[in-house]
């Protein structure tokens, strides 16, 4: 497994409206990647795979999760 896998429980414990970047952080850690798309909104983005490779064959992606949180103007989780 490569990338930020959460652990168990803690996706469960967000909470739209209420959390801050700070909250999320302490639970999710560090965002595998950062993007601002419209103004006043950012979405952090929680990547992980899976690999699987075969005798002398490239490395194939057999699973990947992504993990968006969006935050809102007032820095509270949106979606």
């Amino acid at each position: 497994m490569r990338g930020h896998v959460p652990t168990p429980g803690s996706l469960e414990k967000l909470e739209v409206g209420t959390q801050s970047r700070d909250d999320v952080e302490r639970l999710l850690g560090s965002p595998s990647t950062k993007s601002t798309f419209a103004l006043g909104e950012d979405t952090w983005y929680y990547i992980s795979q899976r690999q699987e490779s075969l005798a002398f064959f490239e490395p194939k992606i057999a699973e990947q999760k992504v993990t968006a949180v969006a935050f809102g103007e007032n820095g509270r989780i949106k979606s």
